[in-house]
């Protein structure tokens, strides 16, 4: 990085990071990932979250979002944690909770507090897709 504000927005968010992480005394360890795909596979999102914590009350993944231009809500972050509860492969954490921690408002968001309509918000929105590219391949 060279440009002044990168370097101080990312500063920033390790320092906001490492200030959340010494709250927890629970081991650290890689979190599984998983590629979700649209109905007719024409979009991939990739789930990656930056790390698994143990606390006390079992397994938590964790996704850091420190993004200045998306500002991270109840809703966005519900969509992401559906998506890393229903693709994510769990089964080896009974228990796991899925999270957000919004590295610019130190915010965590976690999977007891999904909207209820999101199933159905991202059913929606992929289909939505998949109806864009079969109309573009048919103009194409």
């Amino acid at each position: 990085m060279t440009r002044p504000a990168e370097i101080e927005h990312n500063l920033s968010a390790l320092k906001s990071l490492s200030s959340w992480v010494n709250t927890y005394e629970g081991m650290f360890s890689k979190a599984p990932t998983a590629m979700c795909w649209s109905p007719t596979k024409d979009l991939g999102v990739k789930l990656e979250p930056a790390f698994g914590i143990k606390t006390s009350a079992g397994t938590r993944v964790v996704t850091l979002w420190n993004a200045k231009t998306s500002e991270l809500n109840q809703r966005v972050a519900g969509i992401s944690i559906y998506l890393m509860q229903k693709h994510l492969p769990l089964s080896e954490h009974p228990n796991c909770e899925c999270a957000i921690l919004g590295l610019r408002k130190k915010k965590l968001y976690v999977s007891i507090k999904v909207p209820t309509n999101v199933a159905s918000m991202v059913a929606s929105e992929f289909a939505w897709v998949d109806q864009f590219f079969e109309t573009m391949k048919q103009v194409a």
